[in-house]
């Protein structure tokens, strides 16, 4: 189990991994729990909250999709459905 919070840039990371995995988009929620547990995040890393009450790995994965998508490796494909884009998963390939 891992016990330190991912950084926004680790998230993005494996973000696009199982994205590339899925052969479906994938919902918001499905993706933190996927991402989750291939970082093997231990259960108290889900409950952490940040001082305005939001979980903390949801805000921070919530930033790792926003720059995803800024940089074209992700795509919305509807209300709060993503998939990886052609340039995401090439780029996972190198």
């Amino acid at each position: 189990m891992t016990s330190y919070m991912p950084t926004s840039d680790e998230l993005e990371k494996t973000l696009l991994i199982i994205l590339s995995k899925s052969k479906t988009p994938m919902k918001t929620s499905e993706m933190v729990t996927a991402v989750g547990n291939y970082l093997f995040l231990s259960q108290e890393l889900y409950e952490v909250r940040r001082a305005d009450k939001r979980r903390e790995l949801k805000y921070r994965m919530a930033w790792a999709r926003t720059h995803a998508k800024e940089k074209g490796l992700i795509e919305n494909v509807g209300m709060g459905l993503w998939r990886i884009s052609t340039r995401g998963a090439s780029g996972l390939g190198s």
